[in-house]
């Protein structure tokens, strides 16, 4: 996916899609959290900025998304890069990586199962 200074939570960042040249191996996502120019609106706003990445820009840019400090209060800027077909569309939809996103989903996969525990084993009668 790709991108320029994207503001909002929708919009160009989950719809523009390019194909990388052979160099650009990567996918990289950033979103900065910085101050605005403008004495009108908000002090700070937050933008996302997507594109195709050599390795050599990614291994001299890359913070861990998930441990990023993204303080309100102060300028920052969070990179991370991925090396599959649009896997940072898939790293946009949220502030963490797809590991932190499947660790998530077997964490609600086994408290719907804890909870589901006594109607499952309610239904084996062992004789």
């Amino acid at each position: 996916y790709v991108c320029k200074d994207q503001t909002g939570t929708t919009g160009k960042c989950d719809a523009t899609v390019e194909s990388c040249g052979t160099d650009e191996v990567y996918c990289l996502r950033e979103k900065k959290w910085k101050s605005t120019s403008s004495s009108v609106g908000p002090p700070r706003q937050l933008s996302e900025h997507m594109h195709c990445a050599t390795e050599e820009e990614c291994s001299g840019s890359v913070s861990d998304m998930e441990t990023c400090p993204t303080p309100p209060w102060k300028d920052w800027n969070c990179t991370a890069c991925c090396k599959s077909d649009c896997c940072n569309g898939i790293m946009a939809r949220s502030h963490g990586t797809v590991f932190q996103n499947l660790k998530l989903m077997l964490i609600l996969v086994a408290g719907m199962l804890t909870a589901l525990q006594p109607y499952l084993l309610g239904s084996l009668r062992i004789t």
